[in-house]
């Protein structure tokens, strides 16, 4: 299904049952000045589908380091918490290869035999204790925060400055999150619900492009477009799910293992791009 098409479409509603259609409007927010630049490439970006950003907002930095702070400090807990959550056996060698090129904690670690949940638990310890790095529970709350404003809105969070991580991550099957640990335990994208309600507006994606800093413009701008393809239309929208062990090239729902991928997805960006089975759900 090409870009093309889909716009032609205007994405009619009803894909997926949980996600709140009846509004078009999405509040940008931001952790700094995003430039008129890359606010009007994202404003024509989200048309392209149909919606629309009707706010923006540079959100309370301090508060939401002083939300993650309070986070990073019950890390332990909140490990062991998700730890818990695992009902899948993780299986070692393919966590070698997720781990291999962008977490090297993990990935050293297994090569010399560490168990498995020491090696996880290392991973997390170091990366919570980074300056610019925001614990995504104290994402989520800061969002929360912001839904009391804009009550019937979608909200787009874009961060320029900051990394979003978390000590561990479980898919709903109850699997270890592979690609996310193999990622260094960094969120390349997100998106869900807010206060586990599925209603109007109550919806939320985020876009972390300070994990393209050192990119060329071009490539970070394309890597805006990419994330919120997959987890604003994707998830949100289609009610599509991602596919694990897949050719990042093969479908914007794929998970990509390393930020090279990304990198290498972004600089080819050509709109949405589906597999076989997605397109069969979407048309």
């Amino acid at each position: 299904m090409t870009n093309q098409f889909l716009s032609l479409m205007k994405l009619k509603e009803g894909f997926n049952p949980i996600f709140p259609y009846e509004n078009k409007k999405i509040v940008l927010l931001s952790d700094c000045d995003l430039g008129e630049n890359l606010e009007n490439m994202l404003q024509n970006h989200v048309r392209h589908y149909d919606f629309e950003i009707s706010d923006t907002k540079i959100i309370n930095v301090d508060r939401l380091r002083s939300l993650s702070y309070d986070y990073a400090q019950k890390d332990d807990i909140l490990f062991e918490r998700i730890w818990d959550w695992i009902e899948v056996p993780i299986n070692i060698e393919r966590l070698k290869h997720y781990t291999q090129i962008d977490n090297h904690i993990v990935f050293d670690l297994l090569s010399q035999g560490v168990d498995v949940k020491l090696a996880l638990k290392e991973s997390a310890n170091q990366i919570s204790s980074q300056e610019d790095n925001i614990h995504v529970f104290g994402m989520i709350d800061e969002l929360e925060a912001q839904k009391e404003q804009f009550k019937e809105k979608y909200l787009l969070l874009v961060l320029n400055n900051h990394k979003v991580f978390s000590p561990l991550s479980v898919e709903q099957s109850g699997e270890l999150s592979y690609h996310f640990i193999g990622k260094g335990n960094y969120y390349f994208g997100a998106n869900n619900s807010l206060n586990g309600r599925l209603t109007l507006g109550n919806h939320y994606a985020m876009v972390p492009l300070s994990m393209m800093n050192d990119q060329e413009e071009q490539t970070s701008t394309n890597f805006a477009k990419e994330i919120f393809n997959h987890e604003f239309i994707g998830h949100g929208f289609l009610g599509l799910v991602d596919h694990f062990d897949m050719n990042p090239a093969e479908c914007v729902m794929a998970t990509k293992r390393s930020k090279s991928e990304y990198v290498e997805i972004s600089k080819k960006y050509d709109g949405l791009y589906f597999c076989d089975v997605c397109s069969k759900r979407v048309i």
